[in-house]
């Protein structure tokens, strides 16, 4: 789908990325969903959360962009476990764009130019908005 592809106007074989985007929250089966996306052949983060007593098999899971995540949901006033809606104007706010830049370099530091590469973090579904635009961006600049 469009919020979870990013490519380059002028794709070819080498220049085209695609992250693929696993959506849902906490404890929905998100960590098995993007192993087996792994095995498949997407690239996991270079900075993977550990894996503890609540996942042994762990997270797959970017501890940069869960990082980001939370910085963003704080900026907007929220937190992870906030049951309303994440302020959709803060994608237009002054200090998103700051946080689009910092996405840049989340993306280049865990994922380098892969090309295939699995982003899951549970925030996510809140924040898709933000990773949409941090996606499109990228395309851009390709």
């Amino acid at each position: 789908t469009k919020d979870t592809l990013f490519m380059a106007k002028t794709p070819s074989r080498s220049d085209t990325r695609y992250a693929v985007v696993v959506l849902g929250m906490h404890r929905s089966g998100t960590s098995a969903l993007a192993g087996v996306l792994a095995r498949l052949g997407c690239d996991l983060p270079t900075q993977m959360m550990s894996a503890n007593e609540f996942n042994p098999k762990g997270f797959y899971e970017s501890i940069l962009a869960y990082n980001l995540n939370d910085a963003i949901l704080t900026s907007g006033g929220s937190g992870w476990d906030d049951w309303q809606a994440f302020n959709p104007d803060w994608i237009r706010a002054p200090q998103a764009a700051g946080f689009l830049a910092r996405g840049v370099e989340v993306l280049a530091e865990e994922y380098g130019s892969s090309p295939l590469f699995v982003l899951k973090d549970p925030r996510i579904c809140r924040l898709m908005p933000f990773w949409a635009q941090l996606f499109e961006s990228c395309s851009r600049s390709m």
